[in-house]
């Protein structure tokens, strides 16, 4: 088996992706159309963000194996690429260099997204 096995798939607007404190085996990339990371708060859904093309999420739950976070639906009708656990395994032994990038990619992203909880925070206590 290749490395880059070719899991593509189809969302309509409106479908779920995975829902909050499920299991995950694989983080997403939007391929084209818009993904909504929804979370309960005083149990109320509030969409917390919305990824276009390009942009990747679920890599939590496949970088420490604990649940999902939150819920991720379509917003509009999508196109994602799925890297599961498995290949991203296979990715780290055939290919370090790469993993590395991808690896630096993440922690980058998860880093802008730190800052933008903690404004919105910060903006919540005054």
């Amino acid at each position: 088996m290749r490395v880059a096995e070719k899991f593509i798939q189809g969302y309509p607007a409106g479908e779920v992706i995975f829902l909050e404190g499920s299991m995950g085996n694989e983080m997403f990339v939007v391929l084209s159309g818009a993904v909504d990371i929804v979370k309960e708060i005083d149990g109320e859904a509030r969409v917390v963000a919305t990824l276009g093309a390009g942009e990747m999420f679920g890599e939590m739950a496949l970088l420490d194996a604990q649940p999902r976070s939150a819920h991720a639906l379509a917003d509009r009708a999508s196109v994602l690429k799925a890297l599961s656990r498995s290949n991203f395994a296979k990715l780290r032994e055939q290919h370090p260099s790469l993993f590395a990038k991808m690896l630096q990619n993440i922690a980058h992203e998860m880093s802008i997204r730190l800052r933008l909880t903690n404004q919105q925070l910060r903006a919540l206590e005054d």
